[in-house]
């Protein structure tokens, strides 16, 4: 099992087991999303009951990854930063938390339909980069 260096041997498995909540009631979630902003027909979607448990699931997930981003900051971004260890990725990850965070409370808040589909497909669109992104940082390491 991999481990970040200055963290304890739980923070790891415990980052990748919020991402992958994360992104899997991201994705889940997509097709509903889908269907509700663009009036898209989809073929499958989340039932009713269910999506309010993935939404739930989803944002705490969310919330859960700030915590862990913000953990993240003390050592191992700012001590790689100073050592310009993979500059780009590594800011590239941290726009994008931040831009996913910023949507997630806008999307709450927002209450104008145009706002809401604007916040919706940024949301989108950096919830997929940062999987690949996040990806690529994480095996850079190697």
């Amino acid at each position: 099992m991999s481990r970040i260096k200055g963290y304890p041997a739980f923070f790891y498995p415990s980052l990748m087991l919020i991402m992958l909540c994360m992104v899997l009631s991201g994705l889940l979630m997509l097709p509903s999303t889908l269907e509700f902003k663009l009036d898209w027909s989809v073929d499958w979607r989340l039932p009713g009951a269910m999506w309010g448990n993935v939404a739930a699931t989803h944002a705490l997930s969310g919330w859960l990854m700030s915590i862990m981003v913000g953990a993240l900051w003390q050592v191992h971004m700012r001590g790689n930063w100073r050592k310009s260890k993979h500059k780009v990725t590594g800011l590239t990850n941290a726009l994008l938390f931040l831009t996913l965070g910023a949507t997630a409370v806008g999307l709450y808040y927002a209450g104008e339909a145009s706002t809401q589909l604007g916040l919706a497909f940024t949301h989108i669109f950096a919830g997929l980069l940062l999987i690949l992104v996040f990806t690529v940082h994480a095996l850079f390491k190697r």
